[in-house]
């Protein structure tokens, strides 16, 4: 059995709490004296001392956890039923990597910077043998014990890429049909995507078959047929012999999953360039037409944005200001699963600029609703602040039309300094935060916006419902969104590591659970992890006293319509020395949670 916390009389805030704000009952932060029991099934798998053990992802019964010597870092996954420890080698992402996992290494041992291309040496791990491979621009694939073949791009003097495969000693020039000009992406451990012409002013979209080297056109120079997209405002005609290469610094052709569509530009046959999306297999052309580039404008983008329902949402947001010398710009929203453009004038553009970024990626955030049409922009990364060290950027609304909102399209709802955005569980409600102190609601469309409250707020989140959960000067709480008294719930005091909503990971509207460790000692860095009930105090529960650090994750999968059992893997270290001192793990399945 787990023991329960106490409730206690209500707390007072000081300075630095909520401002303006009733402050509702408060969880205890104070022990016992006695140490508590280790709950909810507690088993000692891996007794430690080391303090550079760090707990990594936790979930179908094994728990991967990192330590660092003088010579770097080791990782090594923990079985949870066993106890067992093995090495773990981090899954790199192509199934040739040449990082030594499958017999051989690609290593960089020489860069020439004329040419941009590099000296690649391949080593047989087993024999000990090496093989230089000179003006290397890109490997493409690294020998594998059973496959001992070196796949590269080369370059020339003149900057020309030709293929070559091979034993790395006997590498040879591939005949191409096409002539390559950029890699896109590698989307495929069997296919390379590139821009490639078939003729003078004549580029592609090309697959690259790493086996056979079969050529395949996704995209032709010559544009099928075509059509201005739903919600597009463009009119002219479309007829196109080429596809636009982007310059190394502009953004690269997108891909979205699974349909593999893309969204590119293509130079028209009036020499205007027009950004595409395709290619469709249903309707009545293979590209759809977004809107016009103008030579002399900017265009930023958001390549992926990601929510926790959806996998892939099929939403790609498009900054661009076709004058960069006046501030006035566009945003562009493209549903690719809908085939739909939503079309938005901006004051501004909503990235921040003076700032470091990939190509292809705006320095600012995006986030989708849970049902994948709307979008939250402009809320910044945590590395985008101003010479007074505030994060900066203006928020946007973007509601596609087939968004369940009353007013479809785009609102500004943060005028400067938005640190934080985000939707609720159901996206029926939207909050940001501003200059790093202020938190406001909105409905799901933008409207009927109020101030919350302010204090020393960090990552505030809807939990369930519309509870609005958040860290208030170290302190985790919540505070219902349409409570006009804007009321202080207070759930954990001194709080530290994640926090592991069931609600919001769930889905189950009536989950009031959440695990997080809280009464964090400055002097040795350890705290009490408990089970709270955020609804009612009373039924919290210890899980362990002593905690450094710890990780939830799913045992199993989640049974319809219920709670999955979790696995709790945490790291006891006592203030002296102690056979307790371990990685722990605690089970917490939905009987526990009284459901």
């Amino acid at each position: 059995m787990a023991e329960r916390i106490p409730n206690t009389r209500p707390r007072a805030r000081g300075s630095s709490g909520w401002s303006g704000i009733v402050v509702a009952a408060v969880l205890s932060a104070c022990g016992s004296g006695t140490p508590a029991p280790r709950g909810f099934g507690s088993r000692l798998l891996f007794p430690t001392r080391d303090r550079s053990v760090s707990i990594g992802p936790v979930g179908n019964g094994r728990a991967l956890y990192q330590t660092t010597t003088d010579g770097g870092f080791a990782n090594w996954e923990l079985d949870l039923a066993t106890g067992q420890v093995s090495p773990f080698d981090w899954p790199d992402g192509g199934a040739d990597a040449g990082n030594g996992s499958t017999g051989f290494t690609c290593e960089n041992t020489g860069y020439d910077p004329p040419t941009n291309t590099a000296t690649v040496t391949v080593t047989n791990l087993q024999t000990g043998q090496q093989f230089p491979v000179d003006g290397v621009a890109q490997v493409w694939v690294c020998p594998t014990e059973t496959n001992p073949v070196l796949t590269v791009l080369r370059s020339d003097s003149s900057g020309t890429l030709t293929l070559w495969s091979g034993p790395p000693d006997q590498v040879a020039l591939v005949p191409l049909p096409v002539t390559i000009v950029r890699t896109i992406v590698f989307y495929s451990t069997t296919s390379v995507m590139v821009y490639a012409l078939a003729g003078p002013d004549a580029a592609g979209i090309y697959a690259i078959d790493l086996q056979s080297f079969a050529v395949t056109a996704v995209i032709p120079p010559t544009l099928d047929t075509g059509a201005w997209a739903s919600g597009a405002t463009g009119t002219g005609p479309l007829t196109s012999t080429t596809v636009r290469i982007p310059a190394a610094t502009e953004p690269n052709a997108l891909m979205f999953l699974p349909n593999r569509h893309f969204v590119y530009e293509r130079t028209m046959s009036d020499g205007s360039a027009i950004v595409f999306a395709g290619p469709t297999t249903s309707g009545p052309a293979t590209e759809l037409a977004l809107f016009e580039v103008a030579p002399s404008g900017t265009l930023l983008t958001w390549p992926w944005l990601y929510t926790s329902t959806n996998a892939n949402v099929s939403l790609l947001a498009f900054e661009y200001q076709p004058d960069p010398t006046q501030p006035a710009a566009s945003l562009f929203v493209w549903d690719d699963a809908a085939a739909q453009l939503l079309a938005c004038p901006l004051p501004e553009l909503i990235a921040t600029t003076g700032l470091p970024s990939l190509p292809g990626l705006s320095s600012a955030d995006g986030l989708a609703s849970p049902d994948g049409t709307q979008l939250v922009l402009g809320a910044p990364l945590p590395t985008s602040r101003d010479d007074q060290g505030l994060a900066v950027g203006t928020a946007v609304l973007a509601s596609m039309p087939s968004a369940p909102v009353a007013s479809p399209g785009c609102k500004i709802f943060g005028a400067d300094h938005v640190n934080f955005a985000g939707f609720s569980l159901t996206g029926d409600s939207v909050f940001w935060l501003t200059d790093e102190t202020t938190l406001w609601t909105a409905s799901g469309d933008g409207s009927d916006a109020r101030q919350i409250g302010s204090g020393a707020i960090v990552e505030p989140h809807f939990a369930v419902g519309t509870e609005l959960e958040m860290f208030l000067a170290g302190d985790l709480v919540w505070v219902d969104a349409t409570d006009p008294s804007n009321t202080v719930h207070d759930v954990a005091v001194h709080t530290f590591g994640e926090v592991y909503d069931f609600g919001a990971t769930v889905r189950k509207a009536e989950g009031p659970w959440l695990i997080t460790g809280y009464d964090l000692s400055g002097q040795d860095g350890t705290g009490t992890l408990a089970l709270f009930n955020r609804n009612d105090p009373t039924a919290t529960q210890r899980i362990s006293p002593e905690v450094a650090s710890f990780k939830v994750g799913k045992a199993g999968p989640t049974p319809d319509g219920g709670v999955p059992t979790l696995d709790v893997v945490y790291l006891v270290r006592g203030r002296n020395p102690s056979p307790q001192d371990g990685i722990w793990v605690a089970t917490i399945d939905e009987a526990t949670l009284g459901n």
